[in-house]
This record gives structure tokens, C-alpha cells and sequence, in this order.
């Protein structure tokens, strides 16, 4: 489940919180989000707002912001 404080929580099929990716709850992310992709850091969320999954596991997160951004998370277990 995305959130707007730039991070993504992962559960199990119990609703059980497995891991939350990134955190940043000082996150200014109105302002952030009008900004080019340069001034984002890879490996860290800006404004994560969508997630979708494939038929392997990997974890596709749309972000909010001016210029469009999808992160893959691949699977690696």
C-alpha cells in the first residue's frame, strides 16, 4: 500500500505489515513533486500513490508528481 509519506507497506494475506519501504514522514512532498527527475533520489520514494503487481511478484509503484514515475521492485525471493 502506498502512501504519501514516501513509502510503500507491504502485508501478508493476514493484513500482517511485512515490511514498510522507505519512510519519511517530514516529507515535503507538494513541493518535491514539481520537481524534474534529477532532483529525485533513485531508491527512494517521493510521492508513491499507486502499486500493482505481475504474474512474477515484482511490484510496480506509480508516484505523484509533475513528471510521471514508475519504480520496479523485483522479486528476489
Amino acid at each position: 500500500v502506498p502512501d504519501l509519506f514516501a513509502r510503500v507497506t507491504l502485508f501478508d494475506r493476514n493484513n500482517n505489515v511485512i515490511e514498510q519501504l522507505g519512510d519519511d514522514s517530514q516529507s515535503k512532498y507538494m513541493e518535491t513533486r514539481k520537481l524534474s527527475r534529477d532532483h529525485f533520489t533513485p531508491g527512494k520514494f517521493v510521492c508513491p500513490h499507486g502499486a500493482c503487481f505481475d504474474h512474477a511478484g515484482n511490484i510496480f509503484v506509480v508516484e505523484w508528481v509533475e513528471v510521471g514515475r514508475v519504480s520496479k521492485l523485483r522479486k528476489v525471493a
